[in-house]
């Protein structure tokens, strides 16, 4: 904290004697100052900061954006770049995925801004609100999304907006074998779309516990994400729209394979770590089978998407995370096991001023009624 106090005495003699300047991100964004109260951090190993700048524009809101350090922005860069492109060639050929593409920009070896996206949360934060065991249970997104949208008409956008971006999502991260998918790297906005970030291992490069690759599943598509689609738990029609959808994606990128190709061969004398050799660029062309016909293609991505909806080691690769996030929370904000009672009292919560009645059950006894 020592350290974030100097440096912001740097960013604050900065803004007295230059009075403004343009965000790396984009240079329409334009700053006249920070916002202390509004900053923070984030829970992970290179403690990300989140910045807030006043907006030079007194009728717009601050700027908020995320400054990293330790990492190699310039492979988050190209994988966005990647996925760009791939809705480019979706939007082209009518097929809109909805999808949510960030700004990110590397200011130096190790080091970048990253922007925010408004109105979002992660779905591990989404998850603990049903307790640390959230994960394995299928209504936290549902919910999530049901209390954000209480109208009928916007839930049923909302579950469209879900399912598209679902959809590319999962297209594009098998593609380009984006690792390290733990709940905290995937979001989700109010509006139901869902996206991706922290690109810090791809093409494959998973991280390994001794022999075990942690991102066993081909992608991240788990029974909750499953429940939003469905409507419920029991498979509808939706679904197979769905597959198809994801099908239809992954043809789609199929027909480019050789752009996808040369784009990432020329990255290769860059010197990212995980885009060194032909063996990468193998890894993206095994993924995208240009041998195969569109039917082949088809049976082979629906079976992909049935091995990652089966695949327990993904809730229990979010469970794990949400185990080790623990320890960063204070003691009053730590989330509980859902099954473990907690006691509330007014010097540590506070008076009750104010209920909700969400359901109640009426119990007859001889003596009592409740």
């Amino acid at each position: 904290q020592a350290i974030l106090r100097e440096g912001l005495e740097d960013v604050t003699q900065f803004f007295k004697a230059n009075g403004s300047c343009r965000l790396p991100l984009s240079p329409s964004l334009l700053v006249k100052g920070i916002v202390p109260r509004d900053c923070s951090y984030f829970n992970s190993n290179a403690v990300p900061l989140k910045l807030s700048f006043q907006n030079v524009d007194p009728l717009g809101e601050n700027i908020r954006v995320i400054f990293k350090c330790g990492d190699d922005l310039r492979q988050d860069m190209l994988t966005l770049q990647m996925i760009r492109i791939m809705n480019k060639i979706w939007v082209q050929e009518g097929l809109d995925m909805r999808m949510v593409i960030f700004r990110c920009f590397s200011t130096g070896r190790g080091r970048g801004m990253v922007e925010m996206i408004p109105n979002a949360e992660t779905l591990r934060k989404i998850q603990v609100e049903h307790g640390v065991t959230g994960s394995f249970k299928d209504r936290p997104l549902a919910d999530w999304l049901q209390k954000h949208n209480p109208g009928e008409d916007e839930y049923e956008k909302a579950v469209e907006n879900f399912i598209y971006s679902c959809a590319g999502c999962c297209v594009a991260t098998y593609v380009l074998g984006i690792c390290d998918r733990h709940n905290d790297n995937i979001m989700l906005k109010t509006t139901g779309h869902m996206f991706h970030i922290d690109f810090g291992r791809f093409l494959g490069h998973a991280q390994m516990f001794g022999n075990i690759k942690r991102d066993r599943a081909p992608f991240v598509f788990t029974s909750d994400m499953a429940y939003v689609i469905n409507g419920g738990d029991k498979p509808s029609s939706r679904f197979h729209d769905f597959v198809d959808l994801c099908c239809q994606a992954y043809n789609l990128i199929r027909k480019h394979t050789h752009l996808f190709l040369n784009l990432l061969g020329l990255m290769l004398s860059c010197g990212i770590p995980e885009l060194s050799d032909l063996e990468d660029l193998k890894y993206v062309y095994d993924a995208l089978r240009p041998q195969d016909s569109e039917a082949d293609a088809t049976t082979y991505f629906t079976r992909l998407i049935e091995s990652s909806l089966g695949s327990v080691a993904t809730k229990l690769n979010f469970f794990i995370h949400n185990l080790a996030q623990m320890k960063f929370a204070g003691s009053d904000a730590r989330p509980t096991l859902s099954f473990a009672p907690r006691t509330h009292t007014i010097k540590t919560a506070g008076r009750i001023r104010d209920v909700f009645l969400c359901r109640h059950e009426r119990v007859f006894n001889p003596s009592k009624g409740y």
